[in-house]
């Protein structure tokens, strides 16, 4: 009985040593706990972390106004530069009818030009026979009988002058002191239009100036533009990117003789015939740039023309004029 006795004392002594063990770490556990919670709720702690979201958000304020500033100078930027190329498009087509009017104005003073040499030619005509009449007609040979003077008839193809159709096939002479130059016009208009063709195949060119030929006795000078380009041509040439444009040429003289004289002009095999020959008369408007030392020559050559059925267009030039053309000019018109 007693070993039993003391036995269970010891047994008791370390259970209640085990549970002080355990009552003294939850305490210790629990200080710790508390401990840290006071930390954490402190107000210099709490202080310092709203120091730093007030920092934070300063920068990210700061950041945001940088940006919207950034974006709102683009957008002035892409304002200016709309409002710019608006200001350029009206430029441009306030040039293009500037340039329209006065290649209308040119072509009627060509025409006033025209109109005054023929007047002078009647009026020495006119003066001529009355020199004639005051001085009494000259005596005739003694084997020529003396007959009535017939007036010269021209003949024109139509009484009024009229535009030269579009689907009408086109041939250009140059008649330059008493001279006539055959000018390969087509030919060089299709170099330069191959020559615009293949700087938009290698890029976007706004503009495009160059020189094309020679071509017999002639170069090309020409100026491309890109368009504006509205919705509705968009549409129609099925591309939203417009396309470069001749919008205007002249010609360089390669030759300083060149062509032929009239009376070579008007013989059978003449380079001037040679370039006629293989078209049809009905449908070729021959159109000559007469300059004012050649109307003589001019009046000539189509008398010819008419005589063989062609349509003859003249545009009478200044010594000083080059022989141009754009695209909003006018028409050649022919009898």
């Amino acid at each position: 009985m007693q070993g039993s006795s003391v036995g269970s004392e010891s047994f008791v002594d370390v259970m209640a040593n085990l549970v002080g063990i355990l009552v003294v770490l939850l305490a210790l556990v629990g200080l710790g706990v508390r401990r840290e919670q006071l930390r954490l709720q402190s107000p210099e702690r709490l202080q310092q972390r709203i120091v730093e979201l007030q920092q934070r958000l300063q920068a990210a304020t700061a950041a945001r106004e940088a940006a919207a500033e950034r974006i709102e100078r683009i957008e002035t930027a892409v304002r200016d530069r709309a409002k710019l190329a608006e200001q350029l498009e009206a430029d441009r087509i306030r040039q293009l009818r500037l340039l329209a009017a006065l290649e209308a104005r040119a072509d009627q003073l060509r025409r006033q030009l025209e109109q005054l040499a023929d007047r002078h030619d009647a009026l020495e005509a006119l003066l001529q026979q009355r020199e004639r009449q005051r001085h009494g007609p000259a005596p005739a040979p003694a084997n020529e009988t003396r007959g009535p003077v017939e007036p010269v008839v021209v003949e024109l193809k139509v009484p009024i002058s009229r535009p030269v159709p579009q689907d009408a096939e086109e041939i250009h002479f140059e008649l330059r002191g008493g001279r006539v130059t055959y000018i390969p016009l087509e030919r060089l208009l299709a170099q330069a239009r191959q020559r615009v063709r293949e700087a938009e195949a290698h890029g976007r060119p706004q503009e495009l100036s160059g020189v094309v030929g020679p071509v017999g006795a002639f170069s090309l000078r020409f100026r491309a533009v890109r368009p504006g380009g509205g919705l509705q041509e968009r549409v129609l040439t099925g591309s939203f990117r417009p396309r470069l444009r001749l919008v205007a040429w002249h010609l360089i003289p390669a030759q300083r003789d060149r062509g032929e004289v009239i009376e070579r002009a008007m013989a059978d095999g003449s380079r001037f015939w040679a370039a006629l020959a293989g078209r049809t008369a009905e449908r070729t408007y021959v159109t000559f740039w007469v300059y004012e030392d050649s109307f003589r020559a001019f009046r000539t050559l189509r008398a010819a023309l008419y005589e063989r059925g062609y349509f003859v267009a003249a545009r009478p030039l200044f010594l000083d004029d080059p022989i141009a053309g754009a695209a909003h000019g006018t028409p050649s018109y022919a009898q």
